[in-house]
């Protein structure tokens, strides 16, 4: 069974808003590290960019979901509002 439309818009959704965070947390960490000195700035600028690695993650495992590979126990299991 395919993934009807709702879904995959749904799904790209999360992939933009996921895009627009990852950014923001990226753009964080660089300004911690050019505007503050010392090592707890280096540390929360580590773990900022860590929590932006996991978000990429889940970013990454989203763009590869198959939208034809959808199981029709999955489909059922999360029927969409559309129908």
């Amino acid at each position: 069974m395919a993934m009807d439309a709702y879904t995959r818009n749904e799904i790209e959704g999360y992939i933009r808003t996921l895009a627009l965070i990852i950014g923001e947390l990226d753009d964080m960490a660089v300004s911690l590290n050019r505007d503050f000195r010392g090592i707890g700035a280096e540390l929360c600028a580590q773990s900022i960019t860590s929590v932006a690695n996991q978000y990429r993650f889940v970013k990454r495992r989203l763009q590869n979901i198959n939208p034809g590979s959808v199981t029709d126990e999955f489909a059922a299991a999360h029927p969409s509002d559309s129908n």
